[in-house]
């Protein structure tokens, strides 16, 4: 059985090491491909070998994961769509940008990183900060092709992503729960406020995020 505290930490930084060897995609790109493929496939399998744990996970200080069923499944459905991600790739960016294919990988890389990240937080300091850094990750992805088209998009996506999130998500979050508490320490009752006030909030988290 693998300690889940270490499962946590390997599904995360597979991809960051990924991320970290796209430059081998210059040099040897069956070897770079037949690494990223791999990378993947070994947390799925140590997802499965750890399996599901109901008790929240603390890496350092201020860091709380969870691989309940939910988060479980949510890193399962990731390494899944990565893995069809970089199928797909292999025929897609040699015709397409190749020139970026490096640039490409290495975001895909580090997006997949902070999405696990997030997916996976068990409170509300490590979700908060996980989503925040991927949005600057996710952006260069959509202006890649560096066409008008592109740049629009990209600003559309920044306003859509970084203007709910600041200004509806965080003060929510920061007027009613506690940032390092476990979130299964609480509920929405548990604070105590009437169900229309829960409503506002839980509508408030639904459009930030």
């Amino acid at each position: 059985m693998i300690a889940n505290s270490g499962c946590v930490a390997s599904v995360i930084c597979l991809p960051v090491l990924v991320g970290l060897l796209s430059p081998l995609k210059r040099f040897n790109r069956v070897a770079f491909y037949c690494l990223a493929v791999a990378a993947p496939i070994l947390s799925l399998l140590i997802l499965l070998r750890s399996g599901i744990d109901p008790n929240p996970i603390v890496l350092g200080k201020y860091f709380v994961f969870s691989l309940d069923t939910y988060s479980f499944a949510y890193a399962t459905l990731v390494d899944i769509c990565w893995v069809l991600t970089l199928i797909y790739s292999a025929g897609y960016v040699p015709f397409h940008f190749q020139e970026k294919a490096e640039t490409f990988h290495r975001y895909i890389a580090f997006a997949v990183a902070l999405s696990l990240a997030t997916g996976l937080s068990g409170n509300f300091f490590s979700m908060l900060l996980f989503y925040f850094l991927s949005i600057p990750v996710i952006a260069p992805l959509i202006s890649l092709r560096q066409t008008p088209e592109a740049q629009n998009a990209m600003r559309v996506y920044l306003k859509a992503t970084l203007l709910p999130f600041l200004l509806i998500a965080v003060p929510a979050i920061l007027w009613h729960f506690p940032l390092f508490e476990s979130f299964d320490g609480y509920t929405l009752k548990s604070l105590g406020i009437s169900d229309s006030h829960a409503a506002i909030l839980l509508a408030a988290l639904i459009i930030g995020f």
